[in-house]
């Protein structure tokens, strides 16, 4: 089946943002290399003649009425359909500006509909796997990895201790998630005026304090190189307590550890992961950054304890063997 030519019809909302890096056109390039026949079919318009010219469609996060019709056709002409999630979209609480747009009930419906119609889904996490699987059975979870492509950039990291950095990295929609924590900051922040705090892709207006830096969000690609440049010590991520944070994946652990520094992560079973440093509350997010200030914590050991689990299990090449195994049994039913 291997040799076997596939064409792919993707259908991807926004084909160079991180959810596409890490789910659909990231993985789905490198599947070329365990499958030389498979080719993209990425049409502008979608009817019966399009599915007549392709083995299988993947569809990534389908949420607007375009999707639905594709969906339906591709059940009429019995074309398999792969659906991919990252995000519980069916649970986008009010504090995230996209919210407009997926707490909108055609929208929900829209989702659920999909899903019920694919004929395999694909799933970030455990929760995802737990909540679609009301829709659909034949759902599996590919977790997030290291694209190996990508590796090299890491030859950027500088070669001296990690500098006095803590990073952020978020949009408009994370602003609320970072509430819970931001007396907290500004409170370690004034008290040690000689760290950083960088926040990039948002800027939280209520962190008032002079060693605050703001970076605008980049592409993913410079993002990557970016972060090894930065040479941070620390990742910090929190997130509000709804189902849509509980739909969250492991991103900033790889991210971080990518690029040589530790994540310090609301605790949430995605963030149970070696290496990775968590916090229940504002009060112990402060005292876990006072001991990374004050190298009580041993960052190094927390850094290598990550990269030793995350190169032996989180491998785009290792996962890529489940979507290969997917896509061929897909066309192989045909």
């Amino acid at each position: 089946m291997s040799q076997k030519q596939i064409r792919l019809t993707c259908v991807v909302p926004k084909s160079d943002d991180p959810t596409s890096f890490y789910r659909a056109f990231g993985p789905l390039g490198e599947l070329r290399k365990t499958i030389p026949g498979l080719e993209f079919n990425l049409p502008n318009v979608y009817s019966w003649a399009t599915m007549g010219v392709c083995d299988a469609i993947f569809m990534q996060r389908p949420a607007d009425p375009q999707c639905l019709q594709i969906a339906q056709i591709a059940k009429l002409t019995g074309t398999p359909l792969w659906i991919d999630f990252d995000d519980d979209n069916l649970a986008v609480p009010e504090s995230n500006e996209t919210h407009e747009f997926f707490g909108q009930w055609n929208i929900k419906d829209t989702i659920v509909k999909c899903s019920r119609l694919a004929d395999v889904i694909t799933v970030s996490t455990e929760f995802l796997r737990k909540k679609y699987s009301i829709y659909n059975k034949n759902i599996f979870v590919i977790p997030n990895s290291i694209n190996e492509r990508y590796l090299p950039l890491r030859n950027i990291i500088p070669k001296r201790p990690r500098d006095k950095v803590i990073l952020w990295r978020g949009g408009p929609g994370f602003h609320a998630n970072i509430a819970e924590i931001v007396p907290s900051i500004n409170k370690l922040a004034a008290a040690n005026p000689t760290w950083k705090w960088v926040f990039m892709g948002h800027n939280p207006y209520e962190i008032k304090v002079k060693n605050k830096q703001f970076i605008p969000w980049m592409d993913y690609l410079s993002y990557l190189q970016a972060i090894c440049q930065l040479h941070p010590t620390t990742f910090i991520y929190c997130l509000e307590p709804n189902d849509h944070s509980l739909s969250r994946s492991n991103c900033i652990w790889l991210e971080a550890t990518f690029a040589g520094s530790v994540a310090l992560c609301k605790a949430l079973p995605e963030f149970d992961r070696p290496g990775c440093l968590t916090f229940q509350n504002a009060e112990e997010f402060e005292a876990k950054m006072t001991g990374i200030m004050n190298k009580e914590i041993d960052v190094e050991a927390k850094y290598q304890e990550s990269w030793d689990h995350i190169s032996k299990n989180y491998m785009l090449s290792q996962h890529n063997v489940g979507r290969k195994e997917i896509l061929e049994k897909l066309v192989g039913a045909r």
